[in-house]
């Protein structure tokens, strides 16, 4: 069984056979965040951070992996940043390419949007028995049909809109990446990306199973 708690915004922690995968943890400043500091988070064996921009949690992934000794994910650049700021392992890597660990097989995928430190990122994880695409914030592209050469199980998807797809573009990517569940994310945290999730819900029809988490809410599969 694998357990997913929804942080808000775009943070999740993700519990599989004994791992920790924690991703994009902004949760200092989160208005929508559960937890009240870092030092709420308690394990994390790997901690994910797409881009570095500030409700991403690159800042907090820092203070988390050096408190945990958790290797921190991303793209050469960040990751390099990482090191510098006492962060002892990290996994930096490129779009399109692949790191395969004793735990697992990370590939960085591209993500349409903009940062100030290298490039954004998202995430496919192959777990082996689980597949799941964390997209960071990104607008929709057609080659997200052609991910990962294994279908992909498990996506979180923006669908806030004014900075990434919106709900529209989401259930497209949800036709092309053809997972089995998607839980949405990047929305409703500030007024600019106001949006009803069961408008998305609608969209993407039959395609997948949608389950919609509030903040601080979790699912198993």
């Amino acid at each position: 069984m694998t357990r997913i708690d929804f942080l808000g915004h775009s943070g999740f922690i993700v519990h599989h056979q004994g791992l920790a995968l924690l991703f994009d943890p902004w949760i200092e400043g989160n208005p929508v965040c559960p937890l009240k500091n870092t030092a709420d988070i308690s394990e994390a064996d790997y901690i994910f951070v797409s881009h570095d921009h500030d409700d991403h949690g690159f800042a907090e992934g820092v203070t988390i992996a050096r408190r945990l000794g958790a290797r921190l994910v991303a793209i050469t650049e960040l990751a390099r940043l990482a090191e510098e700021q006492g962060v002892s392992a990290t996994l930096r890597g490129n779009l399109g390419g692949s790191i395969t660990t004793p735990d697992l097989t990370l590939k960085f995928v591209r993500a349409y949007h903009s940062c100030a430190i290298g490039v954004p990122c998202g995430f496919v994880v192959d777990l082996g028995n689980l597949v799941l695409y964390h997209a960071g914030d990104t607008d929709f592209f057609s080659d997200m049909a052609f991910l990962y050469h294994k279908p992909i199980d498990l996506v979180f998807l923006p669908i806030g809109s004014c900075f990434t797809m919106g709900p529209r573009e989401a259930a497209m990517a949800v036709a092309k990446i053809q997972p089995r569940i998607v839980i949405p994310m990047h929305y409703n945290t500030f007024p600019p990306i106001k949006q009803d999730p069961r408008v998305f819900v609608e969209l993407v029809g039959n395609l997948a199973e949608v389950r919609v988490l509030a903040p601080g809410e979790r699912t198993d599969i």
